[in-house]
């Protein structure tokens, strides 16, 4: 079912799960005004998709009761609403679902909703500065920072990625969760917060394509790293992804043979209980110009602009096939020697 409002037309919503499940919203400034309004009342709800169309900032969509509401979107297609979300003037939290495979594009500015965001599947973008309110994001799916801010606190869960470019007041990878600036094996980003936690079984996926344009992640205002991974089967994966010319997923260049490579991959003002032990590298994805093959590492470095993490490696040559097999013959020429003198004896 859809359903298109316009100008100051409203729905009100008076009994939980009011509608039904396949319900489309679309909210336009085709006849002027706020581009429709959809009032909770307290009552939770859940609808197909929401949308604002070609109509930039249309729609209003608020609790207005007094018990806290959730309004749970299915979105198994892209959409993008860009009009207001709030909490309304009743005192009841609202809150927000995102289920279905699809992209939901939130790009109303300044929505000032309390209640928590849940994302379960497919992705969520943060298309405007505050898109998402003031309440704790679970991320189960994909949330993408389109180059704005949240003032939120982000819980990045099993299964789940925060991606893209921009700030989030605070985040914490948990076991399962992945923090991939710019993207999941795409271009390079950046992403920065107040306080980030790095807790054990978490995954950074760090793309690089050569040794100056690489994945960063920052915290600014004199606050905390937090590495609370463990070591011995708690440990913090970083994902080492190699990007082409073409910031595709593939062989990276301008890399030698012995030559040892650092990058500055966490910056904070202060970084707490680090310990190399509690990093561990994957490098599936890693392929060089010098090879795929390298030793890795992590440390802790103070500078002038704080502490860094310093993710470094060195690549190193493999021995073709007809070396071993030398080796492997002055070996075995080695051992016949030995055996002959013993018998000798």
């Amino acid at each position: 079912m859809e359903i298109t409002l316009k100008g100051e037309s409203t729905i009100n919503i008076g009994a939980t799960d009011a509608l039904s499940t396949d319900t489309e919203v679309y909210f336009s400034h085709e006849d002027g005004g706020t581009g429709g309004y959809l009032h909770l009342n307290g009552f939770s709800t859940t609808v197909g998709e929401i949308a604002s169309g070609s109509s930039l900032g249309a729609g209003f969509i608020d609790n207005g009761g007094v018990p806290d509401a959730t309004l749970t979107i299915g979105n198994s297609e892209d959409t993008t609403y860009s009009g207001f979300i709030g909490d309304g003037s009743g005192g009841g939290k609202l809150s927000l679902v995102k289920n279905g495979t699809g992209t939901l594009t939130l790009a109303g500015e300044n929505s000032n909703y309390s209640g928590t965001t849940t994302i379960n599947q497919g992705t969520l973008v943060a298309g405007a500065d505050g898109a998402l309110g003031y309440g704790t994001v679970h991320v189960n799916g994909v949330l993408r920072l389109d180059n704005h801010d949240l003032n939120n606190d982000v819980q990045v869960n099993s299964g789940g990625a925060l991606t893209g470019n921009g700030f989030a007041f605070s985040a914490s990878i948990n076991s399962g969760g992945l923090l991939a600036p710019g993207g999941l094996y795409c271009p390079i980003g950046t992403l920065s917060f107040n306080e980030l936690a790095l807790n054990a079984g978490g995954h950074y996926e760090w793309n690089f394509k050569d040794a100056s344009n690489y994945d960063q992640v920052s915290v600014i205002y004199a606050t905390t790293l937090a590495i609370n991974a463990t070591a011995a089967g708690g440990e913090f994966t970083i994902n080492v992804v190699s990007l082409d010319s073409g910031d595709n997923v593939g062989m990276a260049t301008g890399f030698e043979v012995g030559h040892t490579y650092t990058f500055n991959i966490f910056t904070a003002p202060h970084i707490t209980d680090f310990s190399a032990d509690k990093f561990k590298f994957d490098t599936t994805g890693f392929s060089t110009d010098a090879g795929s093959n390298a030793i890795f590492s992590i440390n802790q470095v103070d500078g002038e602009g704080g502490q860094y993490l310093v993710l470094s490696f060195t690549p190193v040559a493999v021995p073709e096939p007809s070396t071993w097999a030398m080796l492997g013959t002055g070996v075995l020429a080695l051992g016949v020697i030995g055996w002959r003198k013993r018998k000798q004896v």
